[in-house]
C-alpha cells in the first residue's frame, strides 16, 4: 500500500500529496496524475527530506547478505528452512541471535547483527515491503537520525526480548525494527491526537496520520 507521493519545493523542502483519490486533491482535475499538480507550502504536507537514505541503505545491505548467504552457503531444503534461505547453522555463524553466545561468550554484537540477516527470500520480501513502503515515509517525515535511532534501538530491544523469552532458539530479521517504527508512529499519533489544529500544516498532518494508522494495521500482518 502506498500512502504518499513526494514533490520538491524550491529545492529545500519536500511535500507529500495523497497518491489516490484525485478528486480530493486541490488543484488536480479528475483522472489526471498528481505529478502535474502545482501546490504551495500552505496546501501540502511538508517532509523533512526528499529521500529515505537509511531505509534504502539497510534494504540494500540486507538484500546483498541474503543473496550472498544463499550463494555461498547454499539454500536449505524447504523442510529445514521454509523461507527459502540458508541452513540455520550458517545464520548462526554470521550473527543470528543466540542467547548462549550473547550471555556466556559475551558476544553483545549479536544484539544488533540479526537486523542485517533474514531467514530467506520470503522473509526478506515481507520485511522490505514494510521497510521501503511505510518505514521510508516515516524516515522522510522524522529525518534519518531519528529514524535510525528508533530502527536500531528497536531491533536491539526485540533481540533482547527474544533472547529472554526464547533462549533456546536462534532468530534473525528486521521485524523488531519495523515494529519499533510502527510503534513510534502510533505513539506520535496518540500524542498529537489531542493537540489543537491551528495551522494548515497541523490539519494536514492530522489527516496524513489517519491514513498512516490504516496502513499500519494492514502491514502488521506482514511482519507478525
Amino acid at each position: 500500500m502506498e500512502f504518499m507521493k513526494a514533490k520538491e519545493i524550491d529545492d529545500e523542502s519536500t511535500i507529500a500529496t495523497e497518491y489516490t483519490d484525485m478528486e480530493s486533491c486541490p488543484g488536480v482535475a479528475p483522472n489526471k496524475s498528481p505529478s502535474s499538480k502545482v501546490v504551495g507550502e500552505d496546501e501540502a504536507y511538508l517532509l523533512k527530506q526528499k529521500y529515505a537514505y537509511g531505509s534504502i541503505a539497510f534494504s540494500a545491505i540486507q538484500t546483498f547478505i541474503v543473496i550472498s548467504l544463499a550463494a555461498g552457503c547454499h539454500v536449505a531444503p524447504l523442510d529445514i528452512n521454509p523461507m527459502l534461505g540458508p541452513y540455520p547453522d550458517a545464520l548462526d555463524r554470521f550473527g543470528a541471535k543466540n542467547a548462549v553466545m550473547i550471555v556466556d561468550q559475551g558476544q553483545r554484537w549479536r544484539l544488533l547483527t540479526p537486523i542485517l540477516l533474514h531467514a530467506g527470500f520470503f522473509h526478506l520480501l515481507c520485511n522490505l515491503t514494510v521497510q521501503l513502503e511505510v518505514g521510508s515515509f516515516f524516515e522522510r517525515e522524522w529525518g534519518t537520525p531519528t529514524w535510525f535511532l528508533i530502527y536500531t534501538t528497536g531491533s536491539m530491544g526485540a533481540t533482547l526480548l527474544s533472547a529472554c523469552v526464547h533462549p533456546n532458539t536462534i532468530s534473525v530479521g528486521s521485524s523488531g525494527a519495523a515494529m519499533a517504527l510502527l510503534g513510534a508512529k502510533c505513539s506520535e499519533v496518540l500524542c498529537k491526537a489531542r493537540e489543537e489544529s491551528m495551522s494548515v500544516q497541523d490539519k494536514l498532518g492530522r489527516e496524513v496520520r489517519k491514513q498512516q494508522i490504516k496502513g499500519i494495521l494492514c502491514h502488521l500482518s506482514l511482519i507478525t
